[in-house]
């Protein structure tokens, strides 16, 4: 699972009222279910949830402009229907215009505070924009409308790990969303660095290590197990992953530090 900021195209998930065969959704069958939907179009003209839904499927299929085209009839019919809202913000971060997209993620959530998907994807984007008092708002948000959404419950322990020190609270967000996605490679290393935050380092190498299984590629994780390798004293395991780290991600935001270290190693 994705940190902050990861664009989603427009129809990543559903829209409410979606009516299709569930098998027509399946990979390769989206020009079928484009077709039912625009039949039952036809029949239902008046129905919002079908524009949002046929929406939803043009995004998946890589057509953002149809896609906004459905989204934008589906609030000509019913201008307060907030998941059409949501699937704009979608589309608009698909295209990297963030303003936009937090903008209609914001009217979603408004107009349907159930929307959780909605605050968590507002949350998203104040913190890849670093403001944190906007994130937590949202975050919190998209949790008293669903408690076990994954990334707000995750990058809320983000938070309160490296923005605004909460460690109690930080672990017992992050143990929740380990629970909920135990085999999620960015939930095991939010909980892995708020465990060795805490001191709690061979409980932090665990769950890191468990999370380098599920992605080798996660620049992040790497950067914290070779810390969390460090303080156990392992430099040779450190500077490998160190080192991995920085192929993974040439500019990451730590990679002086990373550089100083690698050099204090010999590496």
């Amino acid at each position: 699972m994705p940190g902050p900021g990861d664009p989603r195209a427009a129809g990543d998930r559903a829209a409410d009222g979606e009516v299709l065969r569930p098998q027509v959704l399946q990979a390769g069958r989206l020009a079928e279910a484009i077709n039912e939907t625009t039949v039952l179009i036809k029949q239902r003209p008046q129905d919002p949830a079908l524009h949002n839904t046929l929406g939803a499927l043009y995004g998946r299929s890589g057509n953002p402009t149809k896609a906004l085209q459905e989204f934008q009839e589906a609030l000509k019919l019913n201008p307060k229907f907030g998941p059409a809202y949501l699937n704009i913000g979608d589309n608009y971060l698909a295209q990297n215009d963030r303003p936009r997209a937090l903008e209609n993620y914001l009217k979603a959530g408004q107009l349907t505070p159930a929307l959780d998907e909605a605050h968590r994807k507002a949350g998203d984007l104040y913190l890849a924009d670093k403001k944190i008092d906007e994130a937590i708002a949202a975050y919190r948000r998209a949790l008293t409308a669903n408690p076990n959404n994954v990334l707000a419950l995750a990058n809320l322990a983000r938070i309160y790990t490296e923005e605004r020190k909460d460690l109690k609270q930080a672990l017992s967000l992050a143990k929740q969303a380990e629970r909920l996605a135990p085999k999620d490679w960015y939930v095991k290393d939010v909980l892995g660095w708020v465990l060795y935050e805490t001191g709690k380092t061979p409980e932090a190498v665990k769950r890191l290590e468990e999370a380098r299984a599920l992605d080798a590629r996660a620049p992040r994780l790497r950067y914290h197990l070779g810390l969390a390798y460090l303080k156990q004293g392992k430099k040779n395991q450190a500077a490998t992953e160190l080192r991995t780290a920085l192929e993974l991600a040439p500019n990451m935001t730590h990679g002086d530090e990373v550089r100083k270290i690698l050099g204090e190693l010999g590496q």
